[in-house]
């Protein structure tokens, strides 16, 4: 079971099994929460370790974030600070 995997399960979620595609499978509201902790894309991005663009393609429904990812914006929304301090390496 992966890191991911086990987030999902305490998310609620249930994980894929091995080798199924990783789409998401509840979606999230990737400007809602980036706007729940009042940073800019950009700001975000670099915060959260992610690409600015691939944040404003994931606002902007372009392109569609993967369950793992799913599963990280759901943390991010829960516990910023904690993904903000594993991200910075702390």
């Amino acid at each position: 079971m992966t890191i991911f995997d086990q987030m999902a399960e305490l998310l609620g979620e249930t994980p894929a099994a091995p080798g199924a595609a990783q789409r998401s499978t509840s979606s999230v509201d990737v400007r809602a929460i980036r706007m729940r902790t009042r940073l800019t894309q950009e700001a975000f991005a670099a915060r959260f370790g992610l690409s600015a663009r691939t944040v404003a393609e994931w606002e902007q429904e372009r392109r569609t974030p993967d369950r793992a990812t799913c599963v990280l914006y759901r943390v991010i929304d829960a516990a910023p600070n904690v993904v903000a301090a594993v991200a910075a390496g702390k």
